[in-house]
């Protein structure tokens, strides 16, 4: 067996049946069937419902359920807060390398429906944002526009910055406004694991596409929540430059900025020495400590 191969079987277990069960309900063809090939992000996955551990564990371990080609094996299951609308997808992965080790990853993912006085304060700071953008942009482009002398670098830094947030809070609006509640998909989940008859594969399969597609779309959310706060990390610090260009016009505080302005050459030349000690320094950790000291077993741990 190749350990880098991809089992791709519709089943993941097939064992033999004695002849006196061929044709019952365990054994349709002759074999035993055990955990249907499933499809997640594209990739075939090999999902299994565990209702009693005690009892489908052990016959996990009879059926070789792990062998040499598991390379992954995540137990996960999703929570769900009423009272603050929080959908927590919760997992441990126990990833197997090549040499048969084994090491535990936890994962958290929470996704928080915005309803009822949480969404109508989301709209009103997201409408007023735009509101009060917008007469910012139109102003200095009317001066670029009328006056030559108005087009210079700072009034075009100041339309870039305003039309930044401008453009951002209304993605937000329209995006947040288009999306379907995660409590609705919820109670699809909910209900195809209560409706379904005990011990039956088919209801197995539709409740682990249901849950599939839950996960799914709470990791596509919050990853999409952290490409919104990535952009709003980088927003906040055009704000901060624009407050810096505001503390230039004020004859005290503008000479702070006009000393790093004077500076920034021998600043920059400062932090590229900085940045090749720095490296430098941790590299020679991570060469003498990295056998030994789990913070350094990495260049990237190291730094």
């Amino acid at each position: 067996i190749d350990p880098d191969s991809h089992y791709d079987y519709d089943w993941d277990d097939m064992v033999e049946c004695p002849a006196a069960m061929n044709g019952t309900t365990f054994c349709p063809k002759g074999y035993f069937q055990d955990t249907q090939k499933v499809y997640f992000h594209g990739a075939p996955v090999y999902a299994k419902v565990i209702r009693e551990p005690h009892v489908e564990i052990d016959g996990m371990k009879t059926v070789d359920w792990l062998d040499i080609q598991t390379h992954e094996v995540v137990l996960s299951t999703l929570a769900y807060s009423q009272v603050k609308e929080l959908f927590t997808y919760v997992s441990v992965d126990f990833l197997v390398d090549n040499s048969g080790h084994v090491k535990p990853v936890a994962r958290l993912m929470t996704y928080r429906d915005l309803i009822g006085s949480s969404w109508l304060a989301f709209v009103a700071s997201m409408v007023t944002s735009v509101v009060v953008a917008f007469p910012g942009i139109v102003h200095p482009v009317h001066q670029m526009w009328s006056d030559k002398n108005c087009r210079n670098r700072k009034v075009a830094l100041e339309v870039v910055f305003r039309s930044s947030i401008m453009l951002f809070c209304a993605i937000q609006l329209i995006v947040r406004s288009t999306q379907s509640p995660m409590s609705s998909l919820y109670n699809e989940l909910l209900h195809a694991y209560v409706d379904q008859e005990p011990g039956h594969s088919t209801d197995d399969t539709t409740l682990l596409n249901h849950y599939l597609e839950a996960l799914d779309h709470i990791q596509k959310r919050t990853d999409n929540e952290m490409l919104f706060r990535m952009v709003a990390y980088i927003l906040l610090y055009l704000q901060f430059l624009q407050l810096m260009m505001y503390f230039a016009f004020h004859p005290r505080m503008g000479v702070l900025t006009a000393t790093i302005g004077k500076a920034s050459s021998a600043l920059a030349h400062f932090f590229v020495l900085f940045g090749l000690l720095f490296c430098m320094l941790a590299f020679m950790a991570h060469w003498m400590l990295g056998t030994r000291i789990g913070e350094f077993q990495t260049f990237g741990k190291t730094i």
